[in-house]
């Protein structure tokens, strides 16, 4: 799967989707984060350096995991990562939770790209018509932050900020922010989502909230039929997204009017932004009388629109948290139903030495190694990988085991056991998602080997005298091909051989260079296994890969299999 995945890296171009700000004994940093994340610590080659020496060299790693959580790990620091006071070794981070790093504290706010749904209750309001407003004058534009508040206006803050402070469901906020401030007649007051300033302004703007003066809502049964929004004050708010403020002159055939008590008195418009969106913003849209409150209106309504942001983030935020807690409990059941299906004990078989690693990448994987004794006693084990990571590769690694196993209980031969299993996954899973498989049938007396390698990296074999000898043979197609087909080579392990079999979570584990590291070394940390048994085996290449990682995190899942044959040949032993 190597060249697949390079492919895919290449033509991937991640965006920033949180920020992460660190505040520091002197200073507070802000770094935006992308979903490859940044690692953390005092050697300058790290993405983000803290010059401390309770810092480590390379300390910690920030990373957005397949479910969209953010995950800080630590990685193997001298003075640990801490979250609650408590030293963490890896921890899926919730909005605003403190981190701390040495005398560093890290906090992460992702992007808010969660939008409050529109009011039901104007679903089916007639079309939203803009006027050009030519005589409509742009009279302020917000750039400086509004004077203080008198007292009336301060007690009417204080007022909406206690009703919004009560809302438990963010799609509340707009309307009542909307009821709140079109309390009065003559007054309307609206939120109207505005694509990005790169894309042009709509003919029909969508109206997310509107309230009118009188405490009726705006609904379709009600009978309106138009909304006079004004194109330049929608167009400067997208332009600077500042709060602006404009009037209209008196006209006898002035459009300008929002609500339909009087169409043609002079009218204020005021407009603030709500949201800070990247694709779309959302606008707080007043329209009042032009009456000599109008500045102080002005001033008031800036207020409660960063008020309205702040109520925005809270309530996503608590959204985002209690989805992430229930996902983080799913998640560690998960994990423990796939960590009983790798064996923690291998069949213990005269003539034989098996020893096995598994370590996912994320919380659950998709490699797949197993190892059981058939009827007949000799030896099945398979080492596979299912493209990708996280739940759907761990959902399809479930499924390949059970019909592997339930294949492989009434197939005389490999082949017909790979075929059966390839025709369960093409039927049942897309066409995105294919495995590489390694099956074998091992006989623990005469020491040969059946198997079926469909894609799969080739296995290596350590001799008695030291020797690493390839699997040099073709490998059929992977699994989850329709019409593939698959040929079962027969191999003989010598006595005092072992055989190594690993997925690319070791040959393409990344040095901080990102140089992989290959097969060529992992003959090297085979030779150098002292006793040559199976589990010094196991632990000499995965201690091998993780030193080439610099004991950082594995960038994929980490599967090491091995079968080492005893010394004793049963072949030429007396019966």
């Amino acid at each position: 799967m190597k060249s697949e995945k390079a492919h895919k890296r290449q033509r991937q171009v991640p965006v920033p989707t949180a920020m992460l700000t660190i505040a520091g004994p002197e200073r507070v940093d802000e770094v935006l984060l992308d979903s490859r994340g940044v690692v953390i610590g005092r050697n300058q080659k790290c993405d983000v350096v803290l010059k401390s020496e309770r810092v480590s060299r390379r300390h910690a790693r920030v990373f957005q995991d397949p479910f969209g959580r953010w995950i800080i790990e630590d990685l193997g620091s001298g003075n640990g990562v801490l979250v609650h006071g408590e030293r963490i070794t890896a921890h899926a981070i919730l909005p605003g939770e403190k981190i701390g790093i040495g005398q560093y504290v890290l906090t992460l706010t992702p992007a808010m790209t969660g939008q409050i749904a529109p009011d039901p209750s104007i679903v089916k309001a007639s079309t939203t018509l803009l006027a050009e407003n030519a005589d409509l004058d742009v009279i302020h534009e917000g750039a400086t932050p509004p004077a203080p508040l008198s007292r009336i206006w301060l007690q009417e803050l204080n007022r909406i900020v206690d009703r919004l402070g009560r809302l438990g469901d963010k799609s509340e906020l707009y309307p009542e922010v909307c009821r709140c401030l079109a309390s009065a007649p003559g007054t309307a007051a609206l939120v109207v989502r505005l694509p990005g300033s790169a894309e042009p302004l709509p003919i029909s703007p969508e109206v997310v909230a509107c309230h009118v003066g009188g405490g009726a809502e705006v609904t379709a049964a009600q009978g309106v039929t138009e909304l006079h929004l004004s194109r330049r004050v929608l167009e400067a708010i997208r332009r600077s997204g500042q709060p602006v403020m404009a009037r209209s002159a008196h006209s006898a055939d002035e459009e300008f009017a929002l609500t339909i008590d009087d169409e043609r008195a002079p009218r204020a418009v005021l407009c603030a932004p709500v949201s800070d969106l990247r694709e779309s913003v959302d606008a707080l849209y007043l329209d009042v009388p032009a009456d000599d409150e109008a500045r102080d209106v002005f001033e008031f309504l800036q207020v409660v629109a960063r008020q309205v942001q702040l109520v925005r983030k809270v309530l996503l935020f608590g959204e985002l948290n209690a989805e992430r807690r229930v996902l983080d409990h799913q998640l560690a059941q998960a994990r423990k139903i796939q960590a009983r299906l790798t064996p923690s004990e291998p069949p213990s078989l005269p003539g034989v030495d098996v020893a096995l690693h598994y370590e996912p990448a994320m919380w659950v994987g998709g490699d797949y190694c197993d190892v059981w004794t058939m009827p007949d006693r000799r030896l099945a084990f398979v080492v596979a990988d299912v493209s990708g990571k996280g739940l759907g590769a761990a959902m399809v690694m479930a499924n390949l085991q059970a019909a592997l196993r339930t294949a492989a209980a009434f197939c005389t031969c490999p082949t017909a056991t790979i075929a059966h299993v390839n025709t369960h996954l093409d039927h049942c899973s897309t066409e995105e998602v294919f495995v590489t498989l390694f099956f074998g049938i091992y006989d623990t007396a005469s020491g040969r080997l059946e198997y079926v390698n469909a894609g799969h990296i080739p296995p290596l074999v350590l001799t008695a005298a030291g020797e690493i000898e390839p699997f040099d043979m073709p490998a059929d197609r992977v699994l989850g091909v329709a019409e593939a087909t698959f040929t079962t080579e027969t191999r003989t392990l010598a006595p005092g051989a072992g055989l190594v079999l690993v997925t690319d979570g070791i040959t393409e584990a990344c040095s901080p260079d990102n140089e992989q590291f290959g097969t060529e070394r992992l003959g090297t940390a085979m030779r150098g296994a002292g006793d040559q048994s199976a589990r010094q085996l196991v632990t000499s290449v995965t201690n091998a890969a993780a030193r080439h990682r610099d004991h950082g995190p594995p960038q994929d899942d980490v599967t090491v299999f091995a079968l080492v044959r005893s010394g004793v040949d049963f072949d030429r032993a007396p019966i």
